[in-house]
């Protein structure tokens, strides 16, 4: 996958704010952390979406993340749990609309 493929994956994965977490990269049914990549995880953040979309792909991963960071202007960590559900949802849009050019 390359950056937009994945930033889009990524976000479609939270957009529905049942799917979205804070705190943690990933919770499973009972809100209990688990890895971005783990087959019980059902709601990541901002940052476990991106990893558990990319995989083992380091560079299209840090190429994603480089985005999501510059839109939020903020580390994405900080932002992911400090902001509503829409504010990160609006700050992904921005990230894919600057990958997309």
């Amino acid at each position: 996958m390359n950056t937009l493929e994945i930033l889009t994956a990524a976000r479609a994965k939270i957009a529905d704010e049942k799917n979205w977490c804070q705190g943690a990269f990933a919770e499973n049914e009972y809100s209990i952390s688990v890895s971005a990549i783990s087959d019980v995880a059902c709601s990541w953040c901002s940052i476990g979406a991106l990893r558990s979309i990319a995989g083992n792909d380091f560079i299209a991963y840090n190429s994603a993340m480089n985005y999501l960071s510059e839109s939020m202007n903020y580390p994405i960590l900080d932002y992911n749990d400090s902001r509503t559900h829409s504010e990160v949802m609006a700050a992904w849009d921005k990230a894919i609309a600057e990958c997309i050019g």
